[in-house]
C-alpha cells in the first residue's frame, strides 16, 4: 500500500509540474490582452473629454489596436484561446500516467512492488533477501508449470550454492523424473547427492555415474566423478588415469579442463600434454636475389592452410627475417579455431610470407613462398623458399 501511495503522490507531483507552467503561460497571455483592452477604453474616454488632440488620435488608436493584436496567441483567435490550450493539456495529463503505468506493467516488476508492500521492512540491498525472493519466484513458477525442466535445474543449482543440499536433491530428483536418461540431469543429481553426504547418497551417486558412463563412455564430466570415487576408495593411481582420460576429452571447455588439471595436481600427478595427431616440419629459406628487399625486423608468417575450406590457417607461427633460415614444426595443437586443424583435413599446403606491414594479411610488396599440395597422411617435412614478390 505504501508503494502505491508513493507512486500516486509522485504522479500527482509530475502532473502539477506539467500543468502549472502551461496554465501560468495562459494567464500571462490573458492578462496582457486585458491590459491592452483597458488602455483602449481609457483612450476613448480621454478623446471624448478632449484630452487628446483629434488630429493625432487615429494614429494613436491604430498603435494601441496593433498592440492588442500582437498580444494574442499566434495560433488561435481570442474566443478560442482557453479551449485550444486546455484540450491538449487535459489529454496530456490523462495519457501521461496511463502510459507510464502501462510501461511499468510491461517492462517493470509490479509483482515486486506488491511483495514490497506486503513486506515493508524488506532490505533489497541484502543479497540473501534477493536470492530468497528469486528462489520463491522459481518455486511459484514450478507450482504452475511442474514440467519446466529448466526451472528445476536452475532451482537445484541455486539451492546447492545456498548450501540447501536436501532441497537441491529434491529439485534434481524432480528434474530426473522429467528427463530420466539425460546425462546432464543425472550428473546434476550426482552433485547434489555428494553435497548432501551420507553413505546412502554416495551409493546412489555412484550408481548414477555408472549409468551415465554406460550410455556415454566418453563423457568427461562423468569420468571426473568416477575418478573422485576411485580416489575416495584409496586408488589414486586409477583416479589419475581416469582424470587424464577426461582431460583429453574435455575439448574446448576451459572451465572443465582447469578443474581436471587441479584435481590431477592435487592428487600428486602431472598434467600430460596431448600428443599432436598431425605434425609437419617446415624448413624456410629466403632466396638470395630477394635478400636486399627484406629487413632483419620484418615479420615472417608461416602457416598451413587447407586446400579446400575456410581461409583461416590450420596452424600458424610468427618469426622475423633475422631468424632465417629456420626450421619449425606446425601441428594440430596450433589451430586457431575448433574443428579446423591439421587433423581435420585431408590436404593442405604451407606458405611463408615476409610481411612489410607486420600484419598477417597479404599486401602488395610482400615476399612469399609456397609448398605444393601436401597429404596429411604422408607429409612429415617440407622445404619452402621465399622466392617471389606479391604484385
Amino acid at each position: 500500500m505504501n508503494f502505491w501511495l508513493a507512486l500516486a503522490a509522485l504522479t500527482a507531483l509530475a502532473l502539477a509540474l506539467l500543468w502549472l507552467p502551461l496554465r501560468r503561460a495562459q494567464r500571462d497571455s490573458a492578462a496582457a490582452t486585458d491590459d491592452q483592452l483597458r488602455r483602449l477604453q481609457e483612450f476613448d474616454a480621454e478623446l471624448a473629454a478632449g484630452d487628446i488632440d483629434a488630429n493625432i488620435a487615429p494614429a494613436l488608436r491604430a498603435e494601441l489596436e496593433r498592440a492588442v493584436v500582437d498580444g494574442l496567441p499566434a495560433e488561435a483567435p481570442v474566443a478560442t484561446v482557453n479551449v485550444a490550450g486546455r484540450a491538449p493539456l487535459a489529454l496530456l495529463c490523462l495519457l501521461a500516467p496511463l502510459a507510464a503505468g502501462g510501461l511499468y506493467w510491461q517492462l517493470g516488476s509490479p509483482e515486486l512492488a506488491t511483495y514490497s508492500a506486503a513486506h515493508p521492512h524488506t532490505d533489497w540491498r541484502d543479497q540473501a533477501t534477493s536470492i530468497d525472493y528469486f528462489v520463491g519466484r522459481v518455486r511459484e513458477r514450478l507450482a504452475k508449470q511442474p514440467d519446466d525442466a529448466d526451472a528445476w535445474a536452475l532451482l537445484a543449482r541455486t539451492e546447492m550454492q545456498l548450501g540447501h543440499y536436501s532441497e537441491a536433491v529434491s529439485a534434481a530428483e524432480s528434474l530426473n523424473r522429467l528427463l530420466p536418461d539425460h546425462a546432464g540431469a543425472m550428473l546434476l543429481l550426482v552433485d547434489a547427492l555428494l553435497m548432501a553426504g551420507g553413505d546412502e547418497h554416495r551409493g546412489r551417486a555412484l550408481a548414477l555415474t555408472g549409468k551415465v558412463l554406460s550410455n556415454e563412455p566418453n563423457n568427461p564430466s562423468a569420468l571426473v566423478m568416477k575418478g573422485l570415487f576411485e580416489q575416495q576408495e584409496g586408488d589414486t593411481a586409477t583416479a589419475l588415469a581416469t582424470w587424464q582420460q577426461a582431460l583429453g576429452l574435455a575439448g574446448q571447455d576451459s572451465g572443465l579442463k582447469s578443474e581436471i588439471q587441479q584435481l590431477i595436481e592435487r592428487a600428486g600427478g602431472s598434467v600430460q600434454k596431448a600428443t599432436p595427431r598431425v605434425a609437419v616440419k617446415v624448413n624456410v629459406t629466403l632466396a638470395p636475389e630477394l635478400a636486399a628487399q627484406a629487413q632483419p625486423g620484418d615479420a615472417v608468417f608461416i602457416a598451413a592452410r587447407a586446400v579446400d575450406g575456410p581461409p583461416m590457417p590450420l596452424a600458424v607461427s610468427r618469426h622475423t627475417v633475422a631468424e632465417l633460415p629456420l626450421s619449425i614444426t606446425l601441428d594440430d595443437s596450433m589451430a586457431m579455431m575448433p574443428g579446423h586443424s591439421l587433423a581435420d583435413v585431408q590436404q593442405f599446403y604451407v606458405m611463408a610470407r615476409i610481411s612489410k606491414s607486420g600484419t598477417a594479411n597479404a599486401s602488395s610488396g610482400d615476399l612469399e613462398g609456397k609448398s605444393s599440395t601436401l597429404s596429411v597422411k604422408d607429409a612429415a617435412e617440407v622445404a619452402i623458399s621465399i622466392d617471389h614478390t606479391l604484385p
